[in-house]
């Protein structure tokens, strides 16, 4: 309880012998008006606001960016409730409990906001919206990052778990989530981040609902990511089976930093390769470096594909062999020079 103003003492006015100064009166009746305030909604903004919310994924708009959803949502609730319509947002995966992005739409109207959300709306793919207490998933003050060891020794299962490894930064544990989300059926039942490698790249455990689900994997090596190629296997290999699937490698220099992963899958599927791996410059600017190394499962596969011109939009592309110990131009891929002496781009 905090008391805005307090009843004022006779003892308490001060002697002033400025004839001018104006009395003031004093009822010692008066009790002190207090205000009480809830902790969760200091300001009593739930008063005048009222949130409704529906995801992303489920009005149709996912196709378009944030601002373009924004744009959308706000030109339809200004045109049919503008009286009443405050704006509209789209949070991000943090911010809900889920990590399931939302349309969240503000309101000024109780009676409104619940109408609404017993109607679908044709406008939204008949999505359905629902109240929440706060505009964001989680409640304000609660989206610090809490310690997960304990929720992974409860539900740690190395027979339901996959290893992800060279996951881009910036990539969210949703978004990984997603990369192994079937259209009708949802696979994944939890998504652990772990420490960044030393090159540069996030690394996960993904747990799934089933063991059908990792068997998938005992054969696949990677899948790919906004393009970019993620190094998959069982968290129950040993270090032996998962040093094999790097042990016949062949690296081809001379790409566009462009370019990615997905964009070698034709290729990939030609020479019988396994998995691929582009690496990035660990500073600030997080390029693409331009060589590419790509996986095979036998020697023969790996001889083979060396055997092969290789040419990509129309540039060729050549074989790289580590064991000579010739270094790559981080620059432009030549193996002439090093990158500090490149006139590439100068």
């Amino acid at each position: 309880v905090i008391p805005v103003t307090e009843t004022i003492q006779k003892d308490d006015l001060p002697n002033s012998e400025d004839p001018r100064e104006i009395p003031i009166p004093i009822n010692p009746d008066t009790e002190p008006i207090n205000l009480e305030y809830d902790d969760d909604d200091p300001c009593n903004l739930s008063q005048k606001r009222w949130y409704i919310a529906t995801p992303v994924a489920d009005s149709g708009l996912n196709d378009l960016t944030n601002k373009e959803i924004v744009n959308t949502v706000n030109e339809f609730f200004i045109q049919h409730f503008g009286k009443f319509f405050i704006k509209a947002i789209v949070t991000r995966p943090g911010e809900e409990v889920d990590e399931t992005p939302r349309i969240v739409v503000y309101l000024t109207k109780k009676e409104l906001a619940e109408e609404l959300c017993k109607e679908k709306l044709d406008e939204f793919n008949n999505a359905q919206f629902v109240l929440r207490p706060y505009p964001k998933g989680k409640k304000p003050g609660s989206n610090k990052r809490q310690p997960r060891e304990e929720d992974y020794r409860k539900t740690h299962d190395p027979e339901l778990q996959i290893l992800v490894k060279n996951i881009p930064l910036n990539t969210t544990s949703y978004e990984i989530k997603m990369a192994f989300h079937e259209a009708e059926k949802e696979l994944v039942d939890d998504v652990f981040m772990l420490k960044p490698d030393k090159k540069g790249f996030l690394r996960a455990r993904v747990q799934f609902k089933e063991k059908a689900s990792v068997e998938l994997w005992q054969d696949t090596w990677f899948t790919t990511l906004k393009g970019n190629a993620l190094m998959v296997y069982p968290a129950t290999f040993t270090k032996e089976q998962v040093d094999n699937r790097y042990k016949f490698a062949a690296t081809l220099t001379g790409i566009n930093r462009s370019v990615k992963a997905i964009d070698f899958l034709d290729m990939m599927a030609d020479f019988q390769a396994k998995a691929i791996y582009i690496p990035r410059r660990a500073d600030k600017t997080y390029n693409q470096l331009p060589y590419a190394t790509l996986y095979f499962a036998t020697q023969e596969l790996k001889d083979a594909a060396e055997e092969r011109t290789v040419s990509f939009n129309n540039k060729e592309l050549k074989w790289h062999l580590w064991t000579k110990g010739i270094k790559l131009c981080n620059k432009c891929g030549a193996t002439t020079h090093l990158e500090k002496n490149c006139s590439t781009h100068r």
